[in-house]
């Protein structure tokens, strides 16, 4: 940890349970630069530094991802009616019960691809993470002009794309390792950390969470205060459960941990 920058924002994914978040939403709906975190200037440089503030506010159910019976073993809940039923050996690909009960209870794998969080954030988008640089402002919209160092959108993306690894990161819970982040070099794909790991006790899967451009569509992606304008880059993350129902040991709620890191 003594390597790793300042930890500026952290959001925990839970697969079954609740979220504890601030009820007020500080932004993205902004106006100026008050709170505001910068990232790679020490002062304020128009069109230059690039902002960080963290959307809270969202609910419960908009920040949690439930499994069905379904999605673990085939057909779901099975019912044993008679008898006695004993799982006599560790659980590997299947379910092996001794005596009276349901047979072929294979586990499956687990395969969810979920953007996170599902919904609500202000103006419905659903970026946890919100950047910004701040251009001056006369009458027309110049976050993508191609003055004032270039459009402002794109700036920004590249410079997340390339501080990928030192901004975002997740916390493997097995070992309390930190792994970082890597970049996507197109689309509205940013960053990936691949194998992040979901948690509780004894049981880990695998999921790769990928952080994506929220309102790519860059008309009216803007605030305005006064002769000021600022651009905005809102980022999103999705999850990729990629591992076996076999891995999951316990009940109860998984979490990953994600944080964004200032380089």
């Amino acid at each position: 940890m003594s390597t790793l920058k300042k930890l500026i924002a952290k959001v925990s994914l839970l697969t079954s349970a609740i979220f504890c978040s601030q009820v007020a939403i500080a932004c993205p709906g902004v106006a100026d630069i008050s709170g505001f975190i910068r990232l790679n200037t020490s002062n304020d440089i128009d069109a230059e530094t690039i902002y960080f503030c963290k959307q809270n506010g969202f609910t419960i159910d908009q920040l949690r991802i439930s499994f069905e019976p379904s999605d673990l073993i085939a057909e779901g809940s099975h019912a044993i009616v008679m008898g006695n039923t004993a799982q006599q050996f560790p659980i590997q690909g299947s379910v092996n019960l001794i005596g009276p009960g349901p047979q072929n209870l294979d586990l499956k794998s687990l395969k969810l691809v979920t953007n996170f969080p599902s919904s609500g954030g202000e103006y419905n988008i659903q970026s946890i993470f919100n950047f910004y640089s701040r251009v001056p402002y006369i009458r027309t919209n110049r976050c993508n002009a191609n003055f004032y160092n270039g459009n402002q959108y794109e700036m920004i993306k590249a410079y997340l794309r390339n501080n990928a690894s030192a901004i975002f990161k997740a916390k493997n819970l097995s070992t309390n390792a930190i792994k970082s982040a890597t970049s996507i070099p197109n689309g509205n794909d940013i960053a990936v950390i691949k194998d992040a790991e979901i948690g509780l006790k004894n049981s880990t899967i695998k999921a790769d969470i990928t952080f994506y451009h929220a309102n790519p569509n860059t008309n009216g992606q803007y605030f305005t205060s006064r002769n000021k304008r600022l651009c905005w880059v809102g980022i999103s993350s999705r999850i990729d459960l990629n591992d076996n129902a076999e891995n999951i040991n316990d009940a109860g709620t998984y979490a990953v941990d994600i944080g964004v890191y200032k380089p």
